[in-house]
């Protein structure tokens, strides 16, 4: 909730709450919020987002694989935003961590995208990372993640997916494909 406040306008954080409300309601509340939230995460491109919209009609059951190809598409994102600022192939194939981590190493961009960057930094830590390799469950869930947590994830995937289009070149053509 944290790094959505810090993402989100008030208008999104309604809309998501709102969303979440209606994941847990009736038959047809379930199919309007599952319907708004593909139409949110629609591709182009292709993979990892038409993975994602189907992962979302699973929902409220199944958490985990949604927040995976949310992850993978700003994964996606910013591979191509840290070959075009370093130069470096091998940058695309490394994690998202470790790509903003090469990303603040350098001090011109540091300078100008650190907020964008520690933000990604938070996103990896408690979304992304996670998804993929954190199989805990909390005792008091029975999921790792919770319906309401997938809703807030794609409203600030699209967000910061957006806000690394405008400064990359590279990623709005990964994006487009």
């Amino acid at each position: 909730m944290k790094l959505a406040k810090i993402v989100l306008c008030q208008t999104e954080l309604a809309e998501a709450e709102t969303l979440s409300k209606m994941l847990v309601g009736s038959k047809k509340e379930k199919e309007t919020a599952r319907d708004r939230l593909a139409r949110l995460v629609a591709p182009p491109p292709k993979r990892p987002l038409y993975y994602c919209s189907n992962e979302i009609t699973f929902l409220p059951r199944w958490t985990r694989d949604s927040v995976r190809y949310l992850g993978d598409y700003i994964d996606l994102l910013a591979k191509h935003m840290t070959f075009e600022f370093t130069g470096k192939k091998g940058s695309l194939r490394k994690s998202l961590g470790k790509n903003v981590y090469e990303l603040l190493q350098i001090q011109t961009v540091k300078s100008k995208y650190g907020a964008l960057l520690e933000i990604l930094q938070r996103y990896n830590s408690l979304l992304y990372n996670p998804s993929k390799h954190d199989f805990y469950v909390p005792f008091s869930r029975p999921h790792r993640f919770t319906s309401k947590e997938v809703v807030l994830d794609a409203f600030i995937t699209m967000k910061l997916a957006e806000q690394i289009k405008l400064i990359s070149k590279n990623a709005n053509i990964a994006a487009s494909r």
